[in-house]
């Protein structure tokens, strides 16, 4: 039986979680910004904007990075919404965003990736880590 090699699994976790996090955030953005110019939404939509792009990130970032293994998928999917985490964090930090907003999409973040995570290990037939 071949060996699998722990590293290189985990190497490639971390990159499908880097990158995912990056694109759907940017491309999410991207497309809920020209929504709100287009239509001249006002500007307390974006609040509710940035729960929606946190919310799908998150599940597009579990679904993408546990896609190829088949078992501990709640702690994977946490694990892989540490990006996004940060990155609200930083919101809080650098823009006018509030502490509560904050724990709300956090919360949603983690909640979300743990389930989405364990619903794409239970769909998989690819390898189990020990």
């Amino acid at each position: 039986m071949k060996k699998i090699s722990t590293s290189n699994i985990l190497l490639k976790y971390i990159l499908k979680v880097v990158f995912s996090s990056i694109f759907s955030i940017l491309i999410l953005t991207y497309i809920l910004s020209q929504l709100s110019y287009h239509f001249d939404l006002d500007s307390k939509y974006n609040t509710i904007f940035t729960v929606i792009i946190c919310a799908v990130c998150a599940a597009i970032t579990a679904f993408i990075s546990t896609l190829g293994i088949r078992n501990n998928g709640l702690m994977l999917g946490a694990f892989a919404q540490i990006p996004l985490t940060f990155y609200s964090l930083l919101n809080v930090i650098f823009n006018e965003n509030t502490w509560q907003l904050f724990l709300l999409k956090a919360v949603l973040i983690v909640l979300i990736g743990m389930l989405v995570g364990y619903l794409t290990t239970q769909k998989s037939k690819a390898l189990k880590i020990k």
